[in-house]
């Protein structure tokens, strides 16, 4: 029933759903896999942390977005974000070694599309700190695209995950003859 929610959020759902009210008295263990390719309401994507790998990666993306008919402004808009988080996973995550990789996940449920990004380094909670530094405007741009934006650590790097509510658009009826 929740096999729309990114890989990260489907693990803690099914964690949460096992457990008993007073906890649990064991270790759990889950181990959990999605190939990459996409359908209407997930895409699946990998590729080496290299710049090469961005162009190919975004346009996987605007297709992704396109096929089911997301808004054509808001296709950029969407596409401009995820560039943004993973250029930035390739160039601070996982610091341009190309043996790492960088995934993701897209998720549309109704008029919601939610976007993970996962690489192997260790980023600041506070999305906008670089900009407070004087650096890039990266995480500037996704926060003014999205609903919502998450940095979170994980034992094995960093997922960025951004959340945005595309207004429904209702059908124009064609013209009376």
């Amino acid at each position: 029933a929740q096999r729309h929610l990114g890989l990260a959020r489907l693990v803690d759902a099914l964690i949460a759903a096992i457990t008993p009210e007073d906890g649990l008295r064991d270790d759990v263990a889950v181990i959990a896999l999605r190939t990459v390719g996409s359908r209407p309401e997930l895409l699946v994507d990998a590729f080496h942390s290299d710049t090469a790998g961005l162009a190919p990666a975004r346009a996987r993306f605007r297709r992704w977005l396109e096929d089911d008919g997301t808004p054509p402004g808001w296709v950029d808009d969407l596409v401009l974000a995820f560039g943004e988080v993973i250029a930035n996973a390739v160039e601070h995550g996982n610091r341009n070694d190309n043996r790492k990789i960088v995934g993701v996940e897209a998720t549309r449920v109704h008029n919601r599309i939610e976007v993970s990004v996962t690489d192997a380094g260790n980023w600041m909670a506070d999305s906008n700190a670089s900009q407070r530094r004087g650096r890039g405007r990266g995480f500037a741009i996704v926060n003014a695209i999205a609903g919502s934006v998450d940095v979170s650590p994980t034992q094995i790097g960093t997922v960025v995950s951004f959340t945005v509510d595309i207004p429904a658009v209702e059908p124009v009826p064609p013209a009376a003859p």
